[in-house]
Formats: structure tokens, C-alpha cells, sequence
């Protein structure tokens, strides 16, 4: 633009120079010409405001190391030619692109595509989206932003890294009177008859007997424990420190895999909730977990090992090995706990 004012401006000082040398219509005439053409540049490109903007991706869930497709249309909506448009996009950290700015005319009416490939180096949720449009007058002297709020939000999963092994502890038998068991009914196993509870349902009644007695009986099915895991992960704050954060998330959800790959029904604990589910509901879960809870992660596992529930396995991964941490760690093999511990 600058260099378009000066070009401007040497062929005002040339017709000025002319004037003092032909004093004649013509060079008049060219001289007010050149003084109306910026206003008539001007308020071209002014009416012909404003640009609108469309934006989608090919996906907006995606695991890490993938590759996804980010589409932008500019439409000039105006009857009035737009000379020069810039496209400048939001700063985006962590992410790979071939996001670069871009410069085009426009037609009246016509509209201007354009297509970028994005990859994320860590999981997360990113953003994704149009800073600003500057668009330039005919004569390239003035320039109008528009600034844009709206973006995307790009789901990146964690990567998924197959475990060969991982040592996990299978239920014991013989301990269904034990307290907070997880259990299942196993309907292979018959194991006793009582009169009908309106909580039976109608799968459990023994139709033959209940005909011989003439009155509904039940079945009794016993019960086998579920071979289960805990999964903690300490999400407390960290700052400035998403290499770390990805580490353990990719650690979190391969571990969730393998656990329920193998049979075993995983929980996952955060400092924020816990949750139990199938691997995909914990998969989509685990990818949104954002590392800025509050409290202490010593504390939350002390509050957890101080209700004295029962379990066979539990995982750690934890951002630093305390010795707060490692007592409770001791107190739980001492307990028969299969503990595992990654930092």
C-alpha cells in the first residue's frame, strides 16, 4: 500500500510539473481525474463491505498424528468489485499447517475458496479460525478490516499405543459377601428358589415350579465378581507443560484399552469426577480431560484409600512421586492391592 501511495503521488507531482510547462485542458483535465480517482477507490471499496465468511473442517475429532482439511469461502456480497483481500488467521500453537495468509480479488457476486491441511502435535482441544479480513481499494491506497470472533474447536484425541503386557490382578473367588463388589449374575448357575419379589422380573420366575406350587417362584442365580481396575491420574495444574500433560494422556488411554481389551471393567478418577463406562465413552472422556483442577492429588488419593474399598488393582499415573504418595502406595500392597505406579 505504501507503494501504491507513492506511485500516487509521483504521478501528481509529474502532472503538477506538466502544468507548469503546457498550461493546456488536457493536462487539467488529467490532473482532476487523478484527484478523483482516490474518492471514487475509496468509496468503491467502502460500499462494497462487508466480506462474509464461511469455515468447515473435514472433521473436528481427530486422533493425534492425524491429518484433517480446513475449508474457508470468502463471499463479496456487493455488486461492486473487491480489487485485493487478505486473509490473516488466529495464531494456532501446537498444531501444524501449511496456514499461510492469503491475498485475492474478487468479482461482484463472486466468491474465493481456499483449503488447508492441519495436524496437532499434542492432544487437546484447539482452535482454529479467521483473525481478519483487510480488503484493499482499486487504486491499493486505503484498506478496511473486518475482524472475525467466531472459530472451530478441534477435538485431538490422544494416540492409542498397543501394550503387549500389564500385570493385573483377576477376582478371587469365594468372597461374595465382601462389601462394594462390582458384581454380575452368572445365568449359567442355577443355585436356589424363593417365592417371586416384585424387583425379580419376569426372566428370573421358574415357570415349572412355579405351575407344580401354583404360587410364582424365582430363581437364584450366584454371582461371580467382575475383574475390575482403578485408573488415576493427577490433572492437577501444570504450567507450560503440554509435552507432559500429552505423556501421560497417551499413557492413560493405552492403559484403559489394554484393561478393557483383557475383560477387566476399568474406572477412571480424576481430581474432578470419576467415571464408568464402556472403553469408548472412557476414550471420549479422557480426551477432554483438561489439566488445571485444584486440590491436592496426595489428599484425593488418601480420601479414596481411607473408605477401605475393596479393589484388586489400582493404577497411578501421577505428575511426582511424593512420599505422601509412596506411603499410601505401601499401605495398599500391604493391603493385597496390585498396585501400579507410572510418572
Amino acid at each position: 500500500m505504501a507503494k501504491n501511495r507513492l506511485y500516487y503521488i509521483t504521478v501528481i507531482i509529474v502532472l503538477v510539473a506538466l502544468l507548469t510547462l503546457y498550461d493546456s485542458a488536457i493536462v487539467y483535465m488529467a490532473i482532476y481525474a487523478v484527484l478523483l480517482l482516490p474518492i471514487i477507490s475509496f468509496t468503491l471499496a467502502y460500499l462494497a463491505k462487508p466480506l462474509t465468511i464461511s469455515e468447515t473442517v473435514s472433521s473436528d475429532d481427530i486422533v493425534k498424528g492425524e491429518t484433517l482439511q480446513y475449508y474457508v469461502t470468502v463471499r463479496n456480497t456487493s455488486l461492486l468489485p473487491c480489487a485485493s483481500v487478505n486473509l490473516k488467521f488466529k495464531t494456532l500453537e501446537h498444531i501444524e499447517t501449511d496456514i499461510t495468509e492469503k491475498f485475492f480479488a474478487l468479482m461482484p457476486n463472486d466468491s474465493h475458496g481456499v483449503k488447508f491441511n492441519i495436524q496437532s502435535k499434542y492432544r487437546g482441544v484447539f482452535r482454529i479460525g479467521i483473525e481478519k479480513t483487510t480488503m484493499y481499494d482499486f487504486l491499493g491506497l486505503f484498506k478496511f478490516k473486518q475482524y472475525y470472533d467466531s472459530t472451530i474447536d478441534i477435538i485431538v484425541r490422544p494416540r492409542i499405543v498397543e501394550i503387549d503386557f500389564m500385570h493385573l490382578v483377576t477376582a478371587k473367588e469365594g468372597q461374595e459377601t465382601e462389601i462394594n463388589f462390582t458384581k454380575e449374575e452368572d445365568y449359567t448357575n442355577m443355585s436356589d428358589l424363593r417365592r417371586y419379589q416384585p424387583t425379580d422380573g419376569y426372566k428370573r420366575i421358574h415357570w415349572k415350579v412355579s405351575a407344580k406350587r401354583n404360587q410364582l417362584i424365582s430363581k437364584i442365580y450366584s454371582t461371580t465378581q467382575k475383574n475390575s481396575v482403578e485408573v488415576f491420574i493427577d490433572n492437577s495444574k501444570m504450567d507450560n507443560a503440554i509435552e507432559i500433560e500429552d505423556s501421560m494422556m497417551e499413557q492413560l488411554v493405552s492403559i484403559l484399552y489394554y484393561s478393557t481389551k483383557t475383560g477387566f471393567e476399568a474406572t477412571l478418577h480424576t481430581l474432578d469426577d470419576s467415571y464408568a463406562t464402556d472403553f469408548e465413552g472412557l476414550y471420549t472422556i479422557a480426551s477432554q480431560i483438561e489439566f488445571d483442577a485444584t486440590g491436592s492429588f496426595d489428599d484425593f488419593m488418601l480420601e479414596f484409600c481411607e473408605r477401605d474399598e475393596h479393589v484388586e488393582n489400582i493404577i497411578i499415573i501421577a505428575q511426582d512421586i511424593t512420599d505422601q504418595l509412596k506411603d499410601l502406595i505401601e499401605g495398599l500392597i500391604l493391603k493385597g492391592v496390585n498396585v501400579g505406579v507410572i510418572k
